[in-house]
């Protein structure tokens, strides 16, 4: 690649943060081929959205695809919820494990799980995966404190959680946000004021919050729920590189030279 500007610094692949955490719908395998070869070196995790893998043809070829390019890929934690309520969760692991796939998401979005009771599957599934915790309600007008959202966030990453996900769906209207799709900046600075914002992914589907996010944390800020057509556009935010992260530099513009009339 051509380098020639000067730009924030990234931390390069693999990453432990600056993550860029995909959200993936149902992209077949010749949709991933083409993605990985424009934007794969910018990813880090890719998520199979809530149920879908479960639907999914040829899943084990797309599964193969992201892991040979460097990328982290696991089931969405709605799927592991839906096992949890079916008592299916060693089904589940083995589901996982015949995937090929090491990393897990406990979340409890949908069925409201006692923070003990999350902790407890946490450090029992972190013995043979690499758990990635999700908090926050899936539903709009369920709201934490803000306090609690870190408080949460601590007990999870103690209890054997490497990262934990902020949740704001793949709409940016809940969590983090409000049902009308504002930032909750509170909780935000509830969170990086008690957890290292390095273990936090933050679910930010929308153009305007990944600015905010770049803007108030740098461009090293791990991000989740990108819309895969949207990672590019991600990165050249990061980088300064569009015209919401642009800053001016401290020196003055250069100006062309004065054509001579010889």
């Amino acid at each position: 690649m051509t380098h020639f500007l000067d730009l924030p610094e990234r931390t390069a692949k693999p990453r432990a943060y600056g993550l860029t955490h995909v959200i993936e719908k149902g992209l077949g395998t010749y949709e991933i081929q083409d993605f990985l070869g424009t934007a794969g070196h910018l990813v880090d995790i890719v998520k199979l959205g809530w149920g879908t893998a479960y639907v999914t043809g040829n899943l084990s070829a797309k599964i193969r695809l992201y892991q040979e390019a460097g990328i982290t890929v696991y089931l969405g934690g709605s799927l592991f919820e839906i096992a949890l309520a079916q008592n299916r969760v060693a089904e589940y692991c083995q589901w996982l494990e015949a995937l090929n796939i090491d990393t897990l998401e406990v979340s409890n979005g949908m069925l409201g799980m006692l923070a003990g009771e999350k902790k407890a599957w946490i450090r029992r599934l972190s013995r043979d995966f690499t758990v990635i915790s999700e908090v926050g309600s899936k539903d709009p007008n369920v709201q934490f404190a803000p306090q609690d959202w870190a408080k949460w966030c601590e007990q999870e990453l103690d209890a054997g959680a490497k990262y934990v996900i902020a949740e704001g769906r793949e709409t940016g209207s809940a969590g983090i946000f409000d049902p009308q799709g504002n930032l909750r900046e509170e909780i935000v600075h509830a969170l990086v004021d008690r957890v290292t914002p390095e273990r936090i992914i933050f679910e930010v589907p929308v153009r305007k919050h990944q600015t905010w996010f770049i803007q108030t944390l740098g461009a090293n800020v791990n991000l989740g729920n990108i819309p895969p057509a949207d990672v590019i556009g991600l990165e050249t935010l990061r980088l300064g590189l569009r015209s919401d992260t642009f800053v001016l530099p401290e020196t003055p513009l250069p100006t062309p030279e004065t054509p001579s009339l010889l």
